[in-house]
């Protein structure tokens, strides 16, 4: 009932990962999303289509582009272990790292975006095959806010200590779409991003340790 008519939403079904089988359905009335949804899967998950950010948008706007941040809550202890921002491409309308699309990897520090991107299979880009801008260098908006929000959201079910929060950045700031216990490492870690291919072995130790 919270979706507006003639508004899209993001369509999940109740039993993939990784982005697969999700997709974005446009329909006119209620009645037609309810009997579609019933249709494909009546237990699936149903999100409002977020509006991001014109800043994030100008790089790629056919999709929600989806920041992924990596917490530990360790004895009472807030850890950033790791971040990777994903943007879509080729007219993608899901920004997923495992579809295949471009993900480049933040300072944990100030949000800037210091690589360029690479894609599942290992290519490189150094702008954004649709816009041509670079992805090096991009500021991401409001990224105090994002590590704020997550060490709310951690401290809230401290019962789970490990979360990889995804994150969408919108005109107000960010807002947290789902947060993962089983986030991976491997797009934390792409061997064409990191210049001295040292990954974050060593971060991850001292979250755990609080060394």
């Amino acid at each position: 009932d919270a979706v507006k008519e003639d508004e899209k939403v993001i369509y999940k079904p109740s039993e993939t990962a990784q982005g697969v089988g999700i997709i974005v359905i446009e329909l006119q009335g209620k009645e037609a999303l309810r009997k579609t949804i019933y249709e494909l899967d009546k237990n699936a998950v149903l999100e409002q289509w977020i509006r991001q950010d014109e800043r994030v948008s100008a790089i790629y706007d056919r999709a929600v582009n989806c920041l992924r941040v990596i917490t530990l809550l360790n004895d009472g202890k807030f850890y950033i272990l790791a971040s990777n921002f994903t943007f879509g491409n080729a007219g993608h309308s899901i920004a997923n790292a495992s579809l295949n699309n471009l993900v480049c990897l933040p300072n944990l520090e100030t949000g800037v975006i210091q690589t360029d991107a690479q894609d599942i299979n290992g290519k490189i880009y150094e702008t954004h095959p649709i816009s041509q801008l670079k992805f090096k260098g991009f500021q991401i908006p409001y990224w105090n806010e994002v590590l704020a929000m997550c060490e709310t959201a951690a401290r809230r079910i401290p019962q789970i200590g490990y979360i990889g929060w995804d994150i969408a950045i919108t005109p107000d700031g960010p807002v947290i779409i789902e947060g993962n216990t089983t986030p991976g490492y491997k797009f934390f870690q792409l061997k064409g991003l990191l210049p001295e291919q040292i990954g974050n072995k060593e971060r991850y130790e001292f979250g755990a340790t609080g060394k």
